[in-house]
């Protein structure tokens, strides 16, 4: 291997095999082929040397080379004989889904071999590449050894870093098109051009370059969760599509004026509804907020405070910060050529006030808000973020700590943002428990009466599970349940953003307000709170466990789950949420929830909203499997299919010795709360966000005369736009609705209403509904309050609520 002390090595070939792999023969770079980086070795990353080229046909040749991201000064402190540090321009692209059937030629020791990568990556290169001179650049993909996961660890824990001190993020969007073209240029030409902008969203005439915009806006670049990292901390960034550039600058400003056009007022559908190249196609618009590129652009500026910003006019040879003298060598690779330079590209965020930006939002905020972005790896749907959030500090977890556990511990005390572990080996299962658990543990503090609202926001990625895998819990909310999705409609090419459920009722973290206060100033437990797995023990050799030990501990887990929910049932009740359940939402008018009041009725009263889990049969049968609460007795509510001892339980049918596998695979979570209604009717569930009209019988409304204040504030979840108090008009918008929304076909069509009425306050109203009962169901409880449920709540589930839960919960 060839020594990493000293200038940047050209990776070494100690690590190669015996027999070189060939395809059609030519010589593989694979794995082996890395030259190792010490995971420990603060600092050190492999730079990719882009050969020049005369033709863009010509291949793609590199060399991989070991460097730094350490100035000379920090790296002369951390250790006497430093990596050198090398200019050079980071990467960021989307790795898409396809085959990596696109290659690369890189040169080791004379040798060349061929990399097979994705095409996008190839067609980056050969746009990137200088006509004279090699370049500098960092690709993940390929400076990465993706197949060595400490590696990974460590190589993602310093990725803030890597793109932080690149001197230019170069954002590749892919080929260039004519709309992209078109897009492009209407940025650079019309659209910031502010004194005329206001004739560009009234004129049918750009309806064409406003559909141009949206399509470069749907890129699939735009759909990766980490270009919200690599852009946010990104010194300068510019957008590559083709042989078209522009800086990032203008196009988030483009973006942005976009968005506020079409959300002030919904002009631009206006628009392109009277257009016959775009099909008459209404709200073409509507949901442009929600986009990857416009969250994008929305995040990136409210991620950091305090930059300092200096704008650099001197020649572009000069050194960008504080690095060593300029040596012949360096100028192999000079910094970006003036063909990537626009007037504002020249303004860059200095190290310096890199290092002094706060951080303003917490994991919890990025990874809900920011939950449209896709990943290729399932990890990454945390990972991507822990460099940007106020609270963590992303570490590998095979990194060599410094101190102890306990020392780490004090420390952080001290400290806001906390250490986070990387871990590719680890099961996304884990992975997902361990964020909500911090996410728990950070807001014990700040506001502990929501801390566990986390599991009531669609965060996790859909993962394709094997059999024998320990299937996801109800407590960790999975991304089918999200609000909007990319889907195809009529009359339209491609993808188009579109709601998919109604949102989240608990809100996003870190709002000034909360949504609701169901459980009012009681906090979560934390004695209470803990998870539990029970894994199915390993098949028996000899008549004996596999691991018997394993198998063992399992069983124990299991009978302790008992003894431990009936701990102190006196006093208040132990819930487990247990794994089985499915995640659902529930809505309605907030009223003060009261322990003392659990089971009082309240006629003609309304839920608070809710997101819930509802338990099904596992493999035994369970008759009556909890309870009704006696008034004034406590009752300990857990996932039926686990059999429980306690006196406020039924007695349990106890599984079959060929049912132990479905009882011990589960994952559970425990928390303390109580009991407070429970669900005795049902109506259909709404789709695609009608209001069947057969709900406003079950309000007992004649949809002529006002409509109960119970029923219309439940179709809007108690709640207006803005997740305050619903303005009072919204009685008289809903009675409006009724009368113009063609209930002779069973339901109010709010989407027509929104498209074809012109009547501005009954479209915000029907927006609002569409929001709160989007594939939800109305109920009645025994109480007789009205809420709003998922589609598949049972009668006889329980309205629970969870201390620490700003919401009620169906279990």
């Amino acid at each position: 291997m060839a020594s990493s002390v000293g200038s940047a090595q050209t990776a070494a070939s100690s690590l190669l095999p015996k027999t070189d792999y060939r395809v059609h023969g030519e010589l593989v770079f694979e794995k082996a082929q890395y030259d190792k980086i010490p995971v420990n070795d603060r600092g050190a990353i492999r730079i990719l040397k882009v050969h020049c080229a005369s033709s863009d046909h010509d291949d793609v040749v590199c060399e991989l080379i070991t460097g730094t991201i350490l100035s000379y000064k920090e790296c002369k402190e951390h250790k006497p004989h430093p990596l050198e540090f090398k200019p050079y321009d980071a990467l960021s692209w989307c790795w898409g889904k396809g085959r990596q059937n696109g290659k690369i030629n890189i040169r080791l020791d004379g040798v060349s071999y061929v990399k097979f990568v994705q095409p996008s990556l190839v067609s980056a290169l050969r746009a990137l590449r200088h006509r004279n001179c090699d370049r500098h650049i960092w690709a993940d993909a390929i400076c990465i050894n993706q197949d060595y996961k400490p590696e990974k660890n460590s190589q993602v824990e310093m990725m803030a870093d890597i793109y932080g001190r690149a001197d230019c993020v170069r954002i590749w969007l892919g080929d260039l098109d004519k709309s992209a073209e078109l897009a492009i240029l209407f940025i650079k030409q019309q659209v910031l051009q502010l004194q005329h902008f206001d004739d560009l969203c009234r004129s049918s005439e750009f309806s064409e370059k406003w559909k141009a915009l949206l399509e470069l806006m749907q890129r699939e670049w735009f759909s990766r969760r980490w270009v919200v990292q690599e852009v946010a901390l990104a010194p300068k960034a510019i957008i590559h599509c083709g042989s078209a550039k522009l800086s990032w600058n203008k196009f988030a400003v483009a973006v942005e004026l976009f968005v506020e056009a079409e959300t002030a007022t919904h002009r631009l559908s206006e628009i392109m509804k009277t257009d016959t190249k775009t099909n008459h196609v209404p709200r073409y618009f509507e949901y442009i907020s929600q986009l990857g590129a416009s969250l994008l652009v929305d995040a990136t500026g409210k991620l950091f405070r305090d930059y300092d910003y200096i704008r650099r006019l001197q020649p572009r040879s000069k050194p960008a910060r504080s690095k060593p003298k300029t040596t012949p060598e360096m100028l192999i690779d000079p910094p970006p050529d003036t063909l990537d330079r626009e007037p504002e590209d020249d303004e860059v965020k200095t190290l310096d006030a890199m290092a002094k930006a706060q951080p303003l939002l917490t994991l919890e905020y990025l990874v809900s808000n920011l939950s449209i972005f896709d990943v290729t790896n399932a990890h990454d749907s945390i990972y991507a973020l822990l460099g940007i959030s106020k609270d963590t500090t992303p570490t590998a977890a095979n990194k060599k700590l410094l101190v102890t556990d306990h020392t780490q511990a004090v420390l952080e005390m001290f400290t806001e943002k906390k250490q986070y572990n990387v871990d590719y080996t680890a099961d996304y299962i884990d992975i997902c428990k361990e964020f909500i658990e911090f996410c728990v543990r950070q807001n014990a503090h700040r506001d502990p009466s929501r801390v566990l609202d986390v599991i009531c926001r669609p965060f996790a990625i859909e993962i394709d599970q094997k059999p024998d895998e320990l299937p996801f819990p109800s407590w960790v909310p999975r991304l089918s349940k999200a609000s909007y999705g990319m889907d195809r409609g009529p009359g339209i090419d491609g993808l188009r953003m579109g709601r998919k459920n109604a949102d989240s009722l608990v809100g996003l973290p870190n709002v000034t307000h909360r949504n609701y206060n169901a459980a009012e100033t009681k906090k979560l437990d934390g004695k209470v709170f803990r998870f539990r797995k029970r894994t199915v023990p390993k098949p028996k050799v000899n008549g004996k466990p596999a691991d018997a030990e394993e198998g063992q501990q399992a069983v124990a887990s299991h009978s302790a789950s008992s003894s431990t929910t009936q701990e102190d049932d006196t006093k208040e009740e132990t819930t487990e949420v247990p794994s089985s359940a499915k995640t659902k939402e529930f809505g309605g008018p907030r009223k003060s929830v009261e322990p003392s009041n659990a089971g009082g009725a309240r006629p003609q009263s309304t839920l608070a909203a809710s997101s819930a889990t509802h338990a099904k049969d596992a493999a035994q049968k369970v008759v009556n499997p909890i309870a009704a609460p006696e008034k004034g007795k406590s009752t300990t509510i857990a996932s039926p299919e686990l059999p429980m001892n306690t006196t406020s339980m039924p007695a349990v049918s106890q599984p079959s010795s060929e049912s132990t596998h479905p009882i011990l695979n589960h994952f559970s979570l425990f928390v303390r709360g109580f009991v407070l209604d429970t669900i005795v009717e049902l109506q259909n569930s709404s789709q695609s966000g009608s209001i069947p009209t057969a709900w406003a019988n079950f309000a007992n409304w004649d949809m002529i005369t006002t409509p109960p204040e119970h029923f219309w504030r439940t179709l809007v979840a108690d709640r207006g736009s803005d997740g305050k108090n619903p303005p009072v008009y919204y009685a008289r918008a809903c009675q409006e609705s009724f009368r113009k929304g063609n209930t002779t076909s069973g339901v109010v069509d709010t989407t027509g209403l929104i498209e074809h009425e012109r009547n501005s306050v009954v479209a915000q109203f029907c927006r609002r509904v569409q929001a709160a009962i989007w594939n939800r169901a109305l109920v009645k409880t025994k109480a007789g309050r009205l809420g709003l449920v998922a589609s598949n709540v049972k009668e006889g589930d329980l309205v629970c609520i969870l201390y620490g839960c700003s919401v009620p919960v169906i279990l």
